[in-house]
């Protein structure tokens, strides 16, 4: 099966069927893990002053073991390190679903509500599109970069969240009829993005930081096209030379989070012990989740894929920043891996280092 994880189609399937490997219930620090982890990123990053990855292995909420290899900078010469900030892409999603579950929470929105309840300026099918269908990638909402590339608009440019939803707006018939089947469109959680918007009154940005990273204690900013203090660059290879891969599209919501990979670890524990939102988020998250369609495969939960063994996955892209993030299915291991450099394999990668941690 292939899917928009981020903002590119990458392959999910192995990871999906066949990858998971077995659950131990903690995370356990050895020297036997920490050089083994440690060589599968060696041998993942081509030389130290290139582009690289960092990943990081956490249990109940605290980081147990941090590797890395390669330059947060290349022009510089800045290395990654644990204070090393990644966009991580799709791995955004998660806190966009989780807000609307706490707004469903609050009572300030149904998850059965059609979008036009909230959203203005959309075609017919805004009444016919739910909350929960946009939540968990079952609307048949087209994939919104797929429509601006059809005008001619390309990932390097500066193109706003208003042009991606005019684009959105100007679709007159969807994929397929609302909660038939399950497609990733990135446009579902652009339009979540407006709804929390709409409904709060505040800026998407503003909302996670007050609602999400504040009370968790999370250094997380949503930031799109802004250089976040320690950011790394983002590189793909050109030749001989490794040249920067920025993209500039602002599609908050959808992506956008920049993130220490420390920030995740501590995140991940939130699905452990609901001390954001209580056990009623936990539940939510994963209540309604809708198979992928792929036989034996995950299910699609809020912002989140639910593994056939239990655990928590998503993967993220934007330009070279690739990010992985796994829970395990007793929630007490946390693995997270973020590269800047684009043809790097982050599921490959992913899965040689769960299977060392067993998460």
């Amino acid at each position: 099966m292939r899917w928009l994880t981020g903002w590119v189609i990458i392959s999910f399937c192995s990871v999906l069927v066949s990858c998971s490997p077995a659950v131990a219930p903690s995370p356990v620090l050895s020297p036997d893990t920490a050089a083994l982890s440690q060589r599968v990123i060696d041998e993942a990053v081509p030389a130290t002053d290139s582009p690289g990855c960092a990943a990081a292995v956490g249990a109940s909420g605290i980081v147990t073991w941090h590797g890395a290899r390669g330059l947060a900078d290349v022009e510089a010469g800045v290395a990654i390190s644990e204070s090393t900030v990644f966009d991580i892409g799709s791995v955004s999603k998660q806190f966009t679903a989780t807000m609307i579950l706490l707004l469903a929470a609050d009572g300030k929105l149904a998850l059965n509500d059609p979008v036009s309840d909230h959203i203005d300026g959309l075609p017919d099918w805004g009444d016919e599109v739910t909350i929960s269908q946009l939540v968990h990638q079952v609307s048949g909402i087209p994939e919104y970069i797929r429509l601006l590339e059809g005008k001619g608009h390309e990932l390097e440019d500066a193109v706003g969240r208003d042009v991606a939803f005019a684009a959105i707006a100007e679709v007159k018939q969807l994929q397929f009829i609302p909660g038939a089947a399950f497609v990733y469109s990135n446009s579902n959680y652009l339009l979540l993005g407006y709804v929390i918007e709409q409904v709060t009154g505040e800026r998407l940005a503003d909302v996670l930081a007050s609602r999400i990273f504040r009370p968790l204690g999370l250094e997380l900013v949503m930031a799109p096209t802004v250089r976040v203090p320690g950011k790394a660059r983002s590189y793909r290879f050109a030749g001989s030379e490794y040249e920067i891969a920025d993209w500039r599209w602002d599609a908050a919501g959808a992506g956008g989070i920049q993130s220490r990979l420390a920030d995740l670890v501590t995140w991940a524990d939130n699905y452990r012990t609901g001390k954001l939102g209580g056990p009623g988020l936990l539940q939510a998250q994963i209540a309604d989740a809708v198979e992928v369609g792929e036989s034996g495969g995950g299910r699609y939960g809020a912002g989140i894929a639910v593994m056939p063994d239990g655990s928590l996955w998503h993967t993220g892209e934007y330009g070279g920043f690739h990010t992985l993030f796994r829970v395990s299915a007793d929630r007490s291991g946390v693995l997270v891996v973020a590269c800047n450099l684009a043809w790097i394999n982050i599921e490959e990668l992913g899965v040689k280092l769960a299977e060392i941690w067993r998460i």
